[in-house]
């Protein structure tokens, strides 16, 4: 395994190297940033078609179920922490 000292932002702003099926994401709780950093995921092509990102975040997704090239699949919220599963669309 490796390690990188880098921000996501940083880290993610690269061409991937390999593309992955699952993403667990966990943006710092209150920046609500996961809408910039699930494009950047999908810009640079750091996940598959058909793949999945869970995020946890302080703030709700919203009432959009879809946006870019990822649906939200399923959210909840259990205290002040919010969840969600994003599916990849198969077709784009």
């Amino acid at each position: 395994f490796s390690i990188y000292c880098s921000t996501a932002e940083q880290y993610l702003g690269q061409r991937a190297s390999q593309a992955f099926d699952l993403i667990f994401m966990d943006p710092p709780f209150r920046d609500g940033n996961y809408q910039q950093l699930t494009q950047t995921i999908i810009d640079n092509q750091w996940l598959k078609r058909g793949g999945l990102i869970y995020i946890e975040s302080g703030i709700s997704l919203g009432q959009n179920k879809r946006f870019s090239e990822l649906t939200i699949l399923k959210q909840k919220q259990a205290g002040k922490v919010h969840f969600a599963l994003l599916g990849r669309n198969n077709e784009l």
